[in-house]
């Protein structure tokens, strides 16, 4: 799909922008999001956040794969991007 060839292109973006360190901890905060049961939408938030602390354009962009209507029903996931 469009969606999964976007998200594909992203992380590539993010391997190519930032450490191999800094890219590996995205990815692990992906796969404990995950593995969790999508339950921290905040937590990863502030997890990537703080990875891209640099990098407001990853961020930035990284907002745009956010599930916010389904699972930030308190807003602390977008509260975490400010």
């Amino acid at each position: 799909s469009q969606e999964h060839r976007n998200a594909f292109a992203y992380v590539m973006v993010v391997k190519n922008a930032t450490s191999h360190d800094t890219y590996r901890a995205f990815l692990e905060a992906l796969h404990t999001y995950q593995k969790n049961g999508r339950e921290d939408l905040a937590g990863l938030v502030r997890r990537v956040a703080d990875l891209f602390r640099d990098h407001a354009d990853l961020l930035r962009d990284f907002e745009h794969f956010l599930p916010f209507d389904e699972e930030d029903r308190d807003g602390a996931a977008k509260e975490a991007l400010r």
